[in-house]
């Protein structure tokens, strides 16, 4: 899956990575013991509760992903670093918000999905942008 991240692998010392004490822990009814979840972040909240799964907000974009890959190709996206990539982003996410609120269900797409997905690709670019220009600062 990401092949290039485990060309460079190689195994670290144990004594890099520690078993972090969060301070409260809670003891279950068969007698483990854990750190409470306080303070941790709750992903879980991102799905409501009696939502099927293919409705589910971030299945929907997760297709849209998907099938901006097919047609673009798969992390072609990553690559944004130009401000015109970023004022496309842009308008592309203002374009898609407005036809999310305004609940218009044009041309069949789904909105809310391109609207995460845009709001990922201006924030990356915006990023990319910042990093080049370090970098370039930095010459």
């Amino acid at each position: 899956m990401f092949s290039e991240d485990y060309e460079n692998y190689r195994e670290e010392p144990d004594e890099k990575y520690t078993v972090h004490q969060q301070g409260a822990q809670a003891v279950h009814s068969d007698g483990v013991r854990r750190d409470t979840q306080q303070g941790k972040t709750l992903y879980t909240l991102l799905f409501p509760k009696g939502v099927p799964m293919d409705e589910q907000l971030f299945v929907r974009v997760a297709r849209h992903y998907t099938k901006g890959g097919e047609k673009h190709g798969n992390r072609n996206w990553e690559n944004s670093c130009a401000e015109d990539t970023l004022e496309h982003h842009t308008e592309a996410l203002w374009r898609h918000f407005m036809e999310f609120f305004f609940d218009t269900g044009k041309n069949n797409e789904d909105h809310a999905a391109a609207v995460v997905w845009n709001v990922n690709a201006v924030d990356l670019t915006r990023r990319n942008i910042r990093k080049a220009t370090e970098a370039h600062g930095a010459e």
